[in-house]
């Protein structure tokens, strides 16, 4: 037997006081870490970055005619190196533009990006001093070239980088990252490294 009118009305009100109840506890169980995430970093605007202890997935896929596509993966040693300025507060936060540089070494082969690199630096503190964790989601667009066929190389993916002392040195790198090359195939980067904010 079907519900009247104003069962369904009553229902659906629960629902969205359920829903705003929902979202009032998470926002007041995640305010203090969202907070402290949003406060200015206390290391410099601009960086160079060295990712050099790195792993690379390559996926190409290539026409079979009536049979669609046959892909094939190999992986690489990959290592990147970036150049870039952060537009927040004069610190290691907020807008960032940087400049990278990847290659890709394979089995019978070699191959490169040159990539620009857009994306936005949260910083955590740590203990309230100069140690700091800063999060830095990210994408990157550019061209894919070497030994494989010329492509254009996109992605997105997330920095973490570990800042110890006043110096400005920090390590760190990319876990994550997915792409793809146009026409070619897609990639998944891991890489590790170190740099210097200042």
């Amino acid at each position: 037997m079907g519900r009247t009118v104003a069962e369904r009305e009553k229902t659906g009100m629960r629902k969205i006081h359920l829903a705003v109840g929902s979202l009032a506890l998470a926002a007041a169980l995640f305010a203090p870490a969202t907070a402290s995430a949003q406060k200015t970093s206390q290391h410099g605007a601009g960086y160079v970055a060295g990712n050099v202890l790195g792993f690379s997935l390559i996926t190409q896929c290539a026409s079979a005619g009536i049979f669609g596509s046959v892909c094939a993966s190999s992986g690489a040693y990959h290592m990147d190196f970036e150049g870039g300025y952060h537009f927040g507060s004069g610190g290691h936060d907020g807008f960032v533009v940087a400049a990278r540089q990847g290659l890709y070494f394979f089995s019978g082969g070699f191959a490169a990006t040159t990539q620009g690199k857009f994306g936005y630096a949260i910083p955590i503190p740590l203990k309230g001093g100069p140690m700091e964790l800063v999060v830095e989601p990210y994408g990157i667009l550019g061209a894919a070239y070497g030994d494989v066929s010329a492509a254009f190389a996109f992605g997105f993916g997330s920095d973490v980088k570990f800042f110890f002392g006043d110096s400005g040195a920090f390590v760190g790198g990319h876990p994550l990252e997915l792409g793809g090359w146009i026409s070619g195939g897609f990639v998944y980067n891991f890489a590790l490294g170190g740099g210097y904010a200042f």
